[in-house]
């Protein structure tokens, strides 16, 4: 058997054989035992697939590689059955990460008695749906981690074939792994991180095989009790449990049994009692406790305990952030920030005031970001800008209390990182416009600039492409919303892959010439997709938007350069603001070299170029 016709059958069938395992009670002994079976989810099979998977002879790069994944499915790598030197240990945490989890762990601690078989721990997680124009495509972000008697590794760090040390959190990926195929004999630390977890909660799944033993997790505490304690404090205490090295303390908001529960601190043994501050008076929290044994194994949490907090409240309002920033484009530079009401947490304290702060993109705000406090409002303006500068702005807001440290009046303030920016232009006039709906509006497939033999440019519905690697080179739709179905692109393919896409040389479009000789800056806007099915080393595959400020006799303005490599045809906005634009042209070129089997493929859609008068700065600095 050969090909994906066959290879997609059989791991279809190894899956259903991995979740048979667990439904009917195999794991952990081997033998089928009806009270152990439960219904494994799909990242479990996932990750009992994976870590099943061995390096294919004969291929290279070695695992992990586009050639051949995570390797060829060998799913007695990864069952366990009587008699087997190689051990299964599975975790199909269904709770997971809660909502807004960072630098939470779960750790699991294993004995490896020997180098008879390799160590492979495999963290899969099901991530929550992303957008075409998300880049990576992972909303949440969890790490995987072990250290052992050869250092620490981290998940997707290999090399020759297995982990090795160094290297950097995977930030891109919902399968992370860590392979040693010779493991020195002792103990090891598997952990998994919680790095960010926007939507939430965030089960996964680990697998870990190996002539392993698993560390017997430890007894929860019990006697869980919980009390205010001063102002803004509660005092948590519990029931020593033997042999255990530390305790983790985790806190839900509300009464028991509570909702999700975050880690709020850990205490070494043998103390038994935690204290946790700034909690907000009137509030009840609930409380569980965990032990964790000397081999980092931690237990199930305890039983729930709760307690409402005294002092002032200190809970931040609720405020979704800045909404907008427009720019007034008038001769004095100006941009106009407004944002939607906030709602305070706390009943004694009902007004709201709001912060504005600005800087770099991503900035943190900070008091020295900070350009207005007290603003009773709903919006506000920025007079203290220059033209064709970008403002990034983030806007707080903080209640009218005297016990959260706010800039205004001591109150509680929020802590989002809601962001929006403008540029200020003075009066702008629009030069072109075209979304290609009633035609080409001056764009045109330039022979005389191109050498491909197939794959003109020309105006019309894209056929929607799809090659069997699952490569989409062609998009199905254009970028105008309905009813608009037209764009400009490389060629109609009806007979579908390899069917009249970018062959043989570069395929160049030109819109016309823009006269923007009366304007002091341009801003150009194209939508684009560029869909490459590649097979490497090849320079000449390429798709380039450039613009020319002479009317095209030389571009030296890039707006986009992809290269030699495998990208999915998804549409993406490419924005540009050019000085002294004069004589305007925009060339988009699509290109195949001489290597077989590449599929090239580009379109561009909504295009529009700006001129900008420009405006007077101030010459003030905010106060």
């Amino acid at each position: 058997m050969s090909g994906t016709s066959m290879a997609s059958p059989a791991a279809a069938g190894f899956g259903a054989l991995a979740r048979q395992y667990y439904a009917d009670g195999f794991y952990p002994s081997g033998a089928a035992n009806p009270p152990d079976a439960f219904p494994p989810t799909s990242a479990l099979v996932k990750a009992t697939l994976l870590n099943s998977a061995q390096n294919m002879t004969g291929v290279t790069p070695p695992i992990p590689s586009n050639c051949q994944g995570w390797g060829r499915i060998l799913l007695d790598n990864a069952l366990y059955f009587p008699g087997d030197v190689r051990r299964l240990w599975a975790r199909d945490d269904t709770v997971g990460f809660p909502l807004g989890s960072s630098g939470e762990t779960r750790t699991f601690g294993f004995t490896v008695n020997s180098a008879s078989a390799p160590f492979k721990a495999t963290l899969v997680w099901t991530d929550f749906p992303s957008t075409p124009a998300a880049s990576p495509h992972i909303n949440d972000d969890l790490d995987l981690e072990v250290v052992g008697p050869g250092g620490t590794y981290l998940g997707n760090v290999f090399s020759g074939g297995q982990s090795t040390t160094g290297g950097a959190a995977d930030r891109r990926n919902g399968v992370e792994q860590v392979l040693r195929l010779s493991p020195t004999p002792g103990d090891y630390t598997v952990t998994v991180r919680s790095f960010t977890v926007p939507n939430g909660p965030q089960p996964f799944a680990l697998v870990v095989t190996g002539d392993i033993t698993a560390c017997a997790p430890p007894a929860a505490p019990t006697g869980i009790s919980a009390a205010p304690e001063g102002q803004n404090a509660i005092r948590v205490n519990w029931s020593p449990v033997g042999g255990v090295t530390s305790y983790n303390v985790y806190r839900s908001d509300g009464a028991c049994p509570g909702g999700a529960f975050l880690l709020r601190g850990s205490v070494s043994a043998p103390t038994t009692t935690f204290l946790d501050t700034g909690t907000s008076g009137g509030s009840t929290y609930s409380y569980r406790v965990a032990s964790v044994a000397l081999c980092d194994s931690e237990s199930v949490l305890s039983a729930c305990a709760q307690a409402t907090a005294n002092g002032a409240c200190l809970l931040p309002p609720s405020f979704a952030g800045i909404a907008s920033v427009s720019d007034n484009q008038a001769g004095l530079c100006s941009l106009s920030l407004a944002w939607p009401a906030a709602t305070s947490s706390c009943a004694s304290n009902p007004g709201i005031t709001y912060s504005v702060y600005r800087g770099p993109a991503g900035f943190t705000p900070s008091a020295a970001n900070r350009i207005a406090a007290c603003v009773p409002g709903l919006g506000y303006v920025d007079q203290h800008v220059s033209f064709a500068n970008t403002y990034h702005y983030v806007v707080r807001a903080e209640d009218s209390g005297s016990a959260g440290g706010g800039a205004c009046n001591g109150g509680n303030v929020d802590a989002n990182l809601v962001s929006a920016s403008n540029i200020p232009t003075g009066s702008r006039t629009i030069l072109h416009s075209t979304t290609f709906e009633s035609g080409a509006n001056g764009w045109a497939h330039s022979a005389a600039d191109s050498t491909c033999t197939t794959g003109n440019w020309g105006v019309g519905n894209p056929d929607g492409v799809t090659t069997t690697t699952g490569v989409v080179t062609q998009p199905e739709d254009d970028h105008t919303p309905p009813p608009g179905v037209n764009a400009l692109f490389t060629a109609p393919n009806p007979g579908g892959e390899g069917t009249n896409d970018v062959d043989n040389g570069v395929c160049t479009a030109l819109s016309a010439v823009i006269n923007a000789s009366a304007y002091s800056r341009a801003q150009i806007s194209v939508w684009y997709t560029h869909g490459q099915r590649d097979t490497g080393g090849d320079p000449n595959d390429f798709f380039r938007i450039d613009a020319s400020f002479n009317g095209g006799t030389t571009y030296p303005a890039s707006l986009v350069s992809i290269g030699d490599v495998t990208t999915n045809a998804v549409w993406t906005e490419a924005r540009v603001v050019l000085p002294n634009p004069a004589q305007l042209r925009i060339r988009v070129q699509a290109s195949d070299g001489t290597a077989v089997g590449d599929i090239v493929e580009g379109a561009v859609d909504d295009v529009v170029v700006e001129g900008w008068k420009g405006c007077l700065s101030s010459g003030r600095n905010p106060p």
